[in-house]
């Protein structure tokens, strides 16, 4: 199937279109956490200050990342739009734009954060040791560039259909990650700052090849920059989803910073450790609904620009459907896995003391698997419906919530932070799952009455 079929399948089946291209991007998402969780094994063997130093600089390298995803989602959904109503040249223009925008964003994120990285790191780390979060992060600044350019190339693959090429740029990524990360950090001696280059060249090479893809004419969207100038329109289509989301995404890293310092002040490295990185494990069971929710957006934006609102109505719900079932799923399987897989962080002699406490967290946060999928797929719902200045407000409501929760449960000690964590992100997911519902009855579809998942 080339990508013109792939880009029919969305408007005229957007159930089958959200499956295929759903299939593709979980494997990518997959193997992309999997890079994490190599990462994150080999730097335990370093001992629990570094493991604990990835976590507490993470949200300062989820910065540069989210730019892109943000960014990727708006091109994406314009995109998709544009191809959905059969507007080839302007869906190629918008492309275009769109990676002049990803550089500019990229370059103006490296230029903040630089000098402000090491000002940054006295409040993430809050005790923790600065020198190792440096090592970490500053590699991931100066790469800014290519890790906002990823994320783009990314979205613009969505947004034709070709889930099948985001997978194969995957596996490039992971296989360097894998190969880099063991040269860089034990054959070289390079510590948290090989892990952190092999993490970074493992988004160069892919966005390389993508831009290959896109010079040779592989692609459904033709891309040239000879003679391309800044089209204000174009730019601001495409940031109308992009930025919010962006915005969406760069503000849960930033409100993190005081949610971590709260955390180190109540149960220092040990403490992050056994609240950050079991959270790794709910992410990466949240991932197929994470998968289905990233497919939807390109598809329900394909059918809503080809004028079929049926088709979206339906994506919607089918979506919700079938993330619902995995992700309960994956909650079940996780609490009753949590033992053995605990051994993947637990490993090295000074964590093997906190493995039964690593195991209970883990059960515990077990049903966050369900409220983050759910969470996601509203987010998306309101990306789709373009309605991101609500899906960012809500976000900020969200995260508001969480720090204040936090607040009251570090005076009280671990296990509230614990529970703390579960009952924001039932907040969370109430509320995002309550303005989606209020997105779609505002919206027109063309419809009356309920339709059955068939």
């Amino acid at each position: 199937m080339g990508e013109s079929a792939d880009a029919r399948m969305m408007t005229e089946e957007p159930r089958r279109a959200i499956l295929v291209i759903a299939a593709s991007l979980i494997v990518a998402i997959l193997i992309s956490h999997a890079q994490t969780f190599i990462d994150m094994a080999w730097c335990a063997g370093l001992g629990s200050a570094a493991l604990s130093a990835v976590n507490l600089s993470g949200p300062l390298c989820w910065i540069v990342l989210d730019v892109g995803i943000g960014l990727g989602v708006g091109a994406s959904t314009a995109v998709a739009r544009r191809l959905g109503a059969g507007e080839r040249d302007r869906a190629d223009s918008m492309a275009v734009q769109s990676l002049l925008l990803a550089v500019t964003a990229a370059v103006l994120t490296m230029v903040v954060l630089l000098p402000s990285c090491d000002i940054l790191l006295r409040y993430l780390a809050d005790g923790g040791d600065i020198g190792l979060c440096r090592e970490y992060v500053l590699p991931q600044i100066l790469f800014s560039v290519p890790i906002v350019m990823h994320g783009m190339v990314i979205g613009l693959l969505r947004a034709e259909g070709a889930g099948r090429r985001v997978l194969r740029l995957s596996v490039v990524s992971a296989a360097l990650n894998l190969v880099l990360v063991l040269i860089l950090i034990y054959v070289l001696g390079l510590g948290l700052t090989g892990a952190s280059l092999a993490t970074c060249i493992s988004f160069l090479v892919p966005v390389l090849v993508a831009l290959c893809w896109y010079a040779g004419g592989r692609m459904h969207v033709r891309m040239s920059l000879r003679g391309a100038r800044v089209r204000p329109d174009e730019i601001k289509e495409v940031a109308y989803v992009g930025v919010p989301h962006m915005l969406e995404l760069l503000a849960i890293g930033i409100l993190m910073i005081p949610q971590n310092m709260l955390v180190m002040r109540t149960g220092g490295d040990i403490g992050m450790v056994l609240t950050m990185t079991p959270f790794k494990f709910i992410l990466l069971a949240a991932i197929p609904a994470q998968g289905l929710a990233e497919a939807m957006i390109p598809v329900t934006s394909a059918t809503q620009g080809a004028g079929n609102m049926a088709g979206t109505l339906d994506g919607f719900r089918y979506t919700v459907l079938m993330a619902s079932v995995v992700s309960l799923a994956l909650s079940a399987a996780l609490f009753i896995l949590a033992d053995p897989v605990s051994w993947v962080y637990t490993y090295s002699d000074d964590m093997v003391p906190y493995h039964d406490e690593f195991v209970r967290v883990l059960r515990m946060f077990s049903i966050i698997v369900f409220l983050t999928a759910m969470t996601t797929v509203a987010s998306s719902i309101m990306q789709s419906l373009r309605r991101p200045v609500l899906a960012t407000t809500a976000m900020f409501v969200r995260e508001s919530v969480f720090i204040g929760m936090y607040v009251v449960a570090s005076g009280i000690g671990m296990e509230a932070i614990y529970h703390s964590m579960v009952a924001g992100m039932l907040f969370g997911m109430v509320l995002m799952c309550t303005l989606a519902w209020l997105c779609i009855r505002n919206t027109d579809f063309g419809t009356k009455g309920p339709q059955r998942i068939r």
